[in-house]
């Protein structure tokens, strides 16, 4: 597991023609953070999900070494896409635990995961328009207090649940209204900053 500190990690993704691309995430681990376990439901069909604990290898192929996988399932962020060919995932994936994804299984499983909590001081770089975004704290926490540290600047902000329709809007000067109220550990989120880029850290 990762040692207490700043971690500067490169995440490599090699496609089925051996070419590869690479991005550099910063994350934190809190002094006195022990190694906690994670537990992921998925359902048949489209699922969305986050991971807020870090592991040495965050390879999609270690991540689901132990459950059943079917030729065909997928899974998708906001660049990039892996396919599970009936023996491993390709392009090999990192999973980001500061991104959301998307996940399609021909059948429903349950992953369990042990890894050391992401402080939730982590900064999100969040783009212009959409962007997949994790949720980093252990507990759920009310929207208007998780997202407390974004700026809307005039700019109409949108999140949704990117598993369903679910999703909050924000209006200047109330907070945000709307399906969801809360944002939960294990879920993914994608949110809509307009032409207003910034960061995001929980709870600040």
């Amino acid at each position: 597991m990762l040692e207490i500190g700043t971690h500067e990690i490169t995440l490599v993704v090699t496609d089925n023609a051996g070419a590869t691309d690479s991005d550099t995430i910063i994350i934190y681990i809190n002094q006195g953070a022990e190694v906690i376990e994670m537990t992921l439901n998925f359902t048949t069909g489209w699922n969305g999900f986050s991971i807020n604990v870090v592991q040495e290898n965050m390879s999609i192929n270690n991540i689901f070494e132990d459950i059943e996988s079917h030729e065909g399932d997928r899974i998708k962020t906001d660049n990039l896409e892996s396919i599970y060919n009936g023996n491993e995932w390709l392009p090999a994936v990192i999973i980001d635990p500061l991104k959301a994804y998307k996940l399609l299984l021909a059948e429903g499983v349950t992953v369990t995961i042990h890894g050391t909590p992401i402080d939730v001081k982590t900064e999100i770089t969040l783009f212009n328009d959409w962007s997949y975004i994790s949720y980093l704290p252990q507990e759920s926490r009310n929207i208007n207090e998780a997202l407390a540290n974004i700026t809307a600047d005039g700019n109409p902000l949108t999140i949704k649940d990117i598993r369903n329709a679910a999703f909050s809007q924000y209006y200047e000067g109330y907070g945000w209204f709307g399906d969801i109220t809360e944002l939960e550990p294990g879920k993914g989120y994608m949110l809509n900053m307009g032409s207003h880029p910034g960061t995001l850290v929980y709870g600040e």
